[in-house]
């Protein structure tokens, strides 16, 4: 049978089938895959035997390392206005992984009922044409169109613990995921999530996943970073030379920073690459 994995624990799978869409908990992987050291992760394409065996994994479209999931069709990258505040330059380590695995970014912000000038915060990535909704926590009404967009997809969820994610995902499906209050010391939300797994409701599937802010360098490469960004690759074949990353580089022989100059690439994003880019050179890459 075929199936879609929708939750792993403690190296179990649940997986649920394509056709009859029942759910077979409790699944382990097959000795074949635990010799070529090819674990299932959530989102996977699976053939599987009711018995209790994963014995196939379908060929991704995409996957992350962390967290491990596979087969994502939209990322929904929820940041904050206030508490935690906004950070453009966590924002840009988060689409720079979801581009470079051509997953498509949905921008949610929250916490607007704090800001009254919100709307300020995200001009440039307004005029990177990036999709955005903005949510009021007090409000639990979620916007039709996001619904729209958010049906008959796998939405894969990211963002800082204490940015509103499992409140949205609870006014969404209408569950009562956990939830808890940010920590004032630290100004960030304590871990809720524990688990990777997808819920499914009403034509609504999303990936939870627990809150994190890190950058794995394993993640991406120096190249892929160089390539990642939508509206990098859109300049890039304006760049003299294919090799070009757009830091060192004489303006007349690089696109990129034509295009940051003429403002058609807003400053901002091109200094958070710059900076990423640092971070690897650092580590010889």
């Amino acid at each position: 049978m075929k199936g879609q994995i929708v939750r792993i624990i403690a190296g179990f799978y649940d997986v649920i089938d394509l056709k009859s869409q029942k759910l077979y908990p409790l699944l382990r992987g097959s000795g074949f895959l635990r010799q070529n050291e090819n674990s299932p992760l959530v989102g996977d394409f699976v053939d599987f035997k009711a018995e209790g065996f994963i014995n196939k994994i379908y060929e991704r479209k995409n996957q992350l390392i962390r967290p491990k999931v596979a087969n994502i069709d939209q990322a929904l990258v929820f940041v904050s206005i206030k508490k935690p505040d906004f950070s453009s330059l966590l924002l840009d380590r988060f689409l720079l992984i979801i581009e470079s695995k051509n997953i498509t970014p949905i921008l949610i912000i929250t916490k607007i009922d704090l800001d009254s000038n919100f709307e300020s915060w995200l001009v440039d990535y307004q005029k990177m044409n990036y999709t955005i909704f903005f949510i009021n926590n007090k409000n639990t009404d979620i916007p039709n169109e996001l619904k729209q967009k958010l049906r008959e997809k796998l939405n894969f969820v990211i963002g800082q613990t204490g940015v509103g994610k499992t409140s949205f995902i609870n006014n969404l499906l209408k569950e009562n995921l956990e939830i808890q209050e940010i920590s004032q010391s630290l100004n960030r939300g304590k871990h809720t999530t524990r688990v990777v797994q997808i819920f499914e409701k009403d034509n609504f599937r999303i990936i939870d996943t627990p809150g994190f802010s890190s950058f794995s360098h394993k993640e991406i490469g120096k190249v892929q970073i160089r390539n990642s960004f939508k509206i990098f690759q859109e300049f890039a074949i304006n760049c003299k030379f294919r090799t070009c990353f757009h830091f060192q580089e004489n303006l007349e022989i690089c696109g990129i920073k034509k295009a940051v100059k003429e403002g058609k690439i807003p400053e901002t994003r091109y200094k958070n690459y710059c900076y990423f880019l640092g971070k690897y050179e650092k580590k010889n890459y």
